[in-house]
C-alpha cells in the first residue's frame, strides 16, 4: 500500500466511526432523554 492510500483507508474509518458515535448518541438520546444527557455530558 501507498501512503496515500494508507491515510484515505484512515480519514475513512474515522468518518465511519463519526458516524457511528452520532447513531449511539442519538439512541442514548432517545433512551434516556436529554434531562439525563446533560447530566453525562
Amino acid at each position: 500500500m501507498k501512503i496515500q492510500q494508507i491515510f484515505q483507508k484512515i480519514i475513512a474509518d474515522q468518518r465511519k466511526g463519526i458516524k457511528l458515535k452520532k447513531q449511539i448518541s442519538e439512541l442514548i438520546n432517545r433512551a434516556i432523554g436529554p434531562r439525563y444527557r446533560a447530566k453525562l455530558c
